[in-house]
């Protein structure tokens, strides 16, 4: 792999997406970096990857987007030569993993699924991602889950319930289904429910009121008869020297 520190036009960077770890980019980090750089704050260069004659991005999109924002058109960059399209993922994982905004366990997830997809074995993925061999499997088994072909898919918080459980539709469509849906159910819920309240809520709408039936026929047919109990937190038990230190 050889190295280069040159100037780049922005235009001429790609975020490819298949090669990149994070599956988005924070608008707020993006935002404080764009704030530094107009009173004259030095970052360090991005990193991008030749690849069939594009400059594929590596590391750092926040500062890319920051560039963006302030109108700037030319960006210091570390210029990769010589590596191909998985080498370059692998690049870009190490240089994401521990510097920057904290790659999500969901991100984290769909990379050690990629690793093992490109028949990397634990100890390597260890070496990359700084997760213990000894605890990957135990890690996957608790956020990941299988569609209809067997093909495994990360889930998000919100939905780790459907652990162990069979998806019935395309990885890719069940991916987008998590980019639309991955908020907190509870979040989604409230809006809802302020909606309704504040009968801000059209329901004179042909289309909206449609949809609604559709949420009262589910709720009727998934709902369960009884509510669910509350998880207790079991309490922690006090120390002997929490108890004398009472005593005294």
């Amino acid at each position: 792999m050889r190295r280069q520190i040159r100037v780049l036009p922005i235009s001429q960077i790609v975020w490819d997406k298949s090669i990149y770890p994070r599956s988005t980019y924070n608008l707020f980090v993006a935002s404080n970096y764009a704030k530094a750089l107009k009173v004259n704050a030095k970052f360090p260069p991005i990193v991008v990857a030749v690849f069939k004659g594009n400059y594929l991005l590596v590391d750092g999109k926040h500062r890319l987007e920051a560039h963006k924002t302030c109108k700037q058109t030319h960006i210091q960059t570390e210029i990769l030569k010589g590596l191909n399209k998985e080498e370059i993922y692998v690049e870009a994982v190490k240089r994401n993993i521990n510097h920057g905004l904290q790659i999500s366990s969901y991100e984290k997830t769909k990379i050690i699924l990629k690793l093992q997809e490109m028949k990397y074995d634990l100890e390597t993925i260890e070496e990359i991602i700084s997760i213990p061999a000894a605890v990957i499997t135990s890690y996957l088994a608790k956020r990941v889950t299988n569609t209809l072909n067997g093909q495994p898919v990360a889930l998000k918080a919100p939905l780790r319930h459907l652990q162990g459980t069979i998806i019935q539709e395309s990885k890719e469509d069940f991916e987008e289904d998590q980019r639309i849906l991955g908020q907190r159910q509870s979040y989604l819920l409230d809006q809802i429910i302020r909606l309704l309240e504040l009968d801000y809520m059209d329901i004179t709408n042909p289309v909206i009121w449609q949809r609604l039936s559709i949420v009262q026929a589910l709720l009727k047919q998934k709902m369960p008869k009884v509510k669910p109990k509350a998880k207790v937190k079991p309490k922690k038990k006090k120390s002997k020297k929490t108890k004398r230190r009472k005593k005294k």
